[in-house]
């Protein structure tokens, strides 16, 4: 027992002197352009008055929409540049009804309890009529295979059909309402 100890010791200390070489990539950081959209549980906070779904209710948001073209923001943060990208996005929902825009805020935090009193508030500063405000399952990171960054505190996903389009990554006081309008404009004329 001793013996074979010893060995896996040295072949552990072998191979950690030689980094590994050949094809293999490092996983992406994060959702690319062309990804595949999962699904992901949230609880509504409020918020899309008309959308059919009860505040408190969980459902997946991302499922409803189906291909639908879509803006999912992921944020850790709700200050006045996130509040002004939320409103561009209700105004962008109500304005392009025909082309069946969607949208969703997904507020993250360390626990449930705190991201859903941030969403409140934020909710209740904002007077959304379109655009859906939730927490996510998993309220740390956000859906795992969307692989968040943990560096960013705001992140928006535009899709359509169920794919990737283009992703933008914000800190709090950055945030560039303009730029997501614009690719939402450009994706729904694509």
């Amino acid at each position: 027992m001793m013996i074979r100890s010893v060995g896996c010791i040295a072949l552990a200390a072998l191979v950690s002197l030689f980094p590994a070489t050949g094809s293999a990539k490092e996983p992406a950081k994060g959702l690319q352009s062309g990804d595949a959209l999962g699904a992901f549980t949230v609880q509504k906070v409020g918020g899309a008055t008309e959308d059919g779904v009860e505040v408190g209710e969980s459902l997946c948001y991302r499922c409803k929409f189906q291909s639908r073209p879509m803006v999912l923001v992921f944020t850790r943060s709700t200050g006045d540049s996130v509040g002004k990208l939320a409103k561009e996005l209700d105004s962008a929902i109500a304005k392009h009804e025909k082309q069946q825009l969607r949208g969703l805020v997904s507020v993250m935090g360390s626990d449930a309890k705190q991201a859903t009193d941030v969403a409140k508030k934020f909710v209740e500063s904002q007077g959304l009529k379109y655009l859906p405000i939730a927490i996510p399952s998993d309220i740390q990171t956000g859906p795992r295979d969307y692989r968040i960054s943990p560096d960013a505190d705001v992140t928006v996903v535009v899709a359509k059909e169920g794919e990737v389009v283009q992703v933008f990554t914000y800190k709090q006081s950055e945030v560039k309402a303009e730029e997501v309008i614009q690719s939402v404009e450009k994706m729904l004329k694509g």
